[in-house]
């Protein structure tokens, strides 16, 4: 079994296809997320074609964050999809604070925040 790989990472709204290969074609597999198993029900598109099984995410959301196993007979492939949510300009939240800047409850106050700005 060519394994999947360690992890993803994905932004929202990305696609993402998990591709794990095996030496028999037309063998059947699982997926799992979180240790329960996802069919294309979910929301997924599952692919078998020849050896190679694919799971894919065809918007990933932040709730896809997550483990992904894939089961192939006796063997398993075990992944971490990593799902960054993107920031929204419209957002009042992103309007009030500057880009990359980190602010605690304990030492920044409204107004040296709106003289930041």
């Amino acid at each position: 079994m060519v394994p999947l790989r360690d992890r993803y990472d994905a932004a929202e709204g990305d696609l993402i296809s998990m591709i794990c290969e095996v030496n028999k074609p037309g063998v059947p597999a699982m997926w799992l997320k979180d240790g329960e198993q996802i069919t294309v029900a979910d929301g997924y598109e599952i692919v078998m074609d020849g050896c190679r099984h694919i799971l894919r995410i065809p918007s990933c959301e932040l709730e896809d964050d997550a483990e992904y196993t894939v089961m192939v007979g006796d063997l398993e492939s075990i992944t971490n999809l990593f799902v960054e949510g993107r920031e929204s300009k419209s957002s009042p939240q992103s309007q009030n604070l500057l880009p990359h800047t980190s602010y605690t409850r304990q030492n920044v106050t409204t107004e040296k925040i709106r003289t930041m700005i």
